[in-house]
């Protein structure tokens, strides 16, 4: 086996034996949104999000619960270019790394095909990735916007006031 193998010793000193509370990073989770109060109020707007993970689509319904919006959720980009021919939407999210059709693929096939999308419907990249000038590569890969993972229920309020003004 080729390779090498390195050890090292990290010195450390008690600065207080007194210890600070328990974490754990179920905890963290649930304290993130402790003090956000949704304020959001948007009965009427439909909104689809488009995510190959079934918890990410369950934290964004949960997210927008108490908001009155009409969420439809799918697992991948084909279901969602399917959703988009069916139905209009104020504004979709759409997952980037996701198989078969990755959201890149998944926004070029919605803006080009016929359906009950229009140009100005907001499509929004909506990934994990948040690295430095991501953004900007997906805003220019087409996308109107860009919302990291983990979602913050703040961030997603933002980002709808953001892009449907006329709704609030």
């Amino acid at each position: 086996v080729a390779g090498s193998t390195f050890s090292f010793l990290v010195v450390q000193q008690i600065v207080d034996p007194e210890p600070i509370g328990e974490w754990s990073p179920q905890k963290e989770a649930s304290n993130a949104g402790k003090d956000y109060k949704q304020s959001l109020h948007i009965p009427g707007v439909k909104l689809l999000c488009v995510d190959d993970t079934p918890v990410n689509l369950r934290v964004f319904q949960a997210l927008l619960k108490g908001s009155e919006a009409e969420v439809d959720c799918v697992l991948n980009g084909q279901a969602a270019v399917d959703k988009a021919r069916e139905n209009h939407y104020d504004m979709i999210f759409v997952d980037i790394m996701m198989p078969e059709m990755d959201g890149i693929e998944t926004l070029h096939k919605i803006r080009e095909e016929d359906n009950k999308i229009d140009d100005k419907t907001p499509i929004i990249a909506f990934t994990a990735n948040a690295l430095s000038g991501v953004k900007e590569k997906y805003i220019g890969d087409g996308f109107t916007d860009y919302l990291s993972k983990p979602i913050r229920a703040k961030d997603l309020e933002e980002m709808l006031m953001r892009h449907l003004p006329d709704r609030f």
